[in-house]
């Protein structure tokens, strides 16, 4: 069985687009779920080829897989922008697993195919998937981030996978509206490009697949409860004692 608390992401660094993915969009993934403690092996760059993803899978054993790179109907590719760390070839990799494909088309064939061959649940865009960035920073437009990174994280509070979906739905159309309300010339031009991206990202599998909370979350909550306890415990001693000298 897949380590829960383990986390596989795969990100490429190639060409602009692969750079904004692997540098100001998947960070925040990463940084939710190692907010909450759970354990992240990162395949980034030149790390991120399909041996290595391979061989990442089998000892780290992760629950969660999520690729941020082109992709293809087909595939989700590696750090050589020519061939998929992740195809029909090697579905099997996902068996068992969550797993988040943060990639054009993917959803087309490859989404299916992992569930096909035992993937709990697959989140994916059966289209293109388009990022509009400002043109000096590379910085997304406000939205990008929370509809591609935080709220696909959300996975790591427990919920599940259709509870996820759900709220990135409900945050694509937060998003939305405020582009189309917005004064800038540019604005409706983001609206329909969220808008796009929202209509083709799919949930393939059982929704209902999720992850138990980290277990170092779990002894945390344990320690605060114990202290906790220990601190009401003293200060009912110390009132005890307040009254015993104040008599």
């Amino acid at each position: 069985m897949p380590v829960e608390n383990h986390v596989l992401t795969v990100r490429p660094v190639y060409d602009e687009v692969t750079y904004v993915l692997a540098n100001k969009i998947s960070v925040h993934f990463i940084k939710y779920a190692r907010d909450r403690l759970y354990v992240i092996w990162d395949l980034l760059d030149a790390d991120a080829t399909r041996e290595s993803y391979e061989v990442n899978i089998i000892r780290r054993n992760p629950l969660i897989v999520a690729g941020f790179s082109h992709g293809l109907e087909d595939a989700i590719i590696s750090d050589d922008g020519t061939r998929g760390f992740l195809d029909v070839g090697n579905t099997i990799t996902t068996n068992n697993r969550i797993v988040y494909l943060c990639a054009c088309h993917t959803g087309k064939q490859l989404a299916p195919a992992c569930v096909d061959v035992g993937a709990k649940a697959v989140l994916a865009y059966d289209d293109t998937l388009t990022i509009i960035v400002d043109s000096e920073t590379l910085e997304p437009a406000e939205g990008f981030k929370e509809v591609l990174a935080e709220k696909p994280a959300r996975i790591f509070d427990g919920l599940t996978v259709q509870q996820v979906y759900d709220e990135v739905i409900a945050e694509y159309n937060k998003w939305i509206e405020y582009w189309d309300n917005r004064p800038e010339e540019y604005a409706p031009i983001i609206a329909d490009v969220l808008r796009h991206d929202r209509d083709h990202f799919k949930l393939y599998g059982n929704g209902t697949s999720r992850i138990t909370l980290s277990h170092w979350v779990l002894i945390g909550i344990t320690d605060i409860l114990s202290i906790t306890y220990v601190i009401l415990h003293t200060i009912r001693n110390i009132i005890r004692l307040y009254k015993l000298f104040k008599r």
